[in-house]
């Protein structure tokens, strides 16, 4: 005998179909839309994709600070205070442990600002706003010196190729003395060519406002 449905068992049916035919739209579009799509639309379109030089500079500036002075003590000073007396008179091997404390800010705030540096320099003789390279030569020297100072062979050459090289070879540093020779001397020209206003910075120099001839000066007594 036949028994019709009833409505609930209608309307529920229904609603299983739509369902149904929901999950499998969904699912077409979803293997359907490419890499570069979906990239495409998770884009934040109020952020930054290349921060300007008014704003690297500072950045440079502070991690070079750092590197030199470091936060809570663990500074390279420190560092190298640490070392010279173990010279004189070894505390015992739970010093290297402290000397590690000390080191790794110097190391890591090192390389952020000569990378800083680099992208300063490369975008700003672009424009040729020659204040701005020989601001990031100063400090890529300046950087690169203390390195050497307190570590001796350091990477360089290699160490700037992000996602290309995550293990560059050692530098030997009578070489890299050499390269902070020129990049003073680099430094140095550039301060000279940054005339116009629009070529050199102003504000965001954190150390002299701008001033090329104390850069220059500074430049000149790091090479003495």
């Amino acid at each position: 005998n036949y028994q019709p449905m009833r409505p609930k068992l209608i309307i529920l049916s229904f609603f299983m179909k739509i369902l149904q035919i929901i999950l499998t739209v969904c699912i077409i579009s979803l293997f359907s839309c490419s890499k570069e799509k979906l990239n495409a639309v998770d884009q934040n379109p109020n952020q930054l994709t290349t921060a300007p030089l008014t704003t690297l500079l500072p950045a440079a500036i502070m991690s070079t600070m750092h590197s030199y002075f470091g936060n809570n003590g663990n500074s390279a000073a420190t560092f190298g205070a640490g070392v010279a007396s173990e010279q004189v008179a070894f505390s015992g091997t739970g010093s290297i442990a402290s000397f590690n404390f000390y080191a790794t800010p110097t190391w890591e705030n090192a390389y952020v600002s000569l990378r800083t540096c680099k992208e300063i320099e490369e975008r700003s003789v672009v424009t040729r706003q020659w204040g701005y390279a020989g601001v990031a030569n100063f400090l890529s020297a300046l950087t690169l010196m203390n390195l050497l100072d307190l570590f001796g062979d350091v990477p360089y050459r290699d160490a700037f190729k992000p996602g290309q090289n995550i293990l560059p070879s050692f530098d030997d540093d009578r070489e890299l003395y050499n390269e902070v020779e020129a990049l003073l001397d680099s430094s140095i020209s550039r301060f000279g060519r940054a005339t116009a206003v629009t070529s050199r910075p102003n504000r965001d120099d954190l150390i002299f406002n701008g001033n090329m001839t104390l850069w220059r000066k500074s430049a000149w007594a790091l090479k003495a």
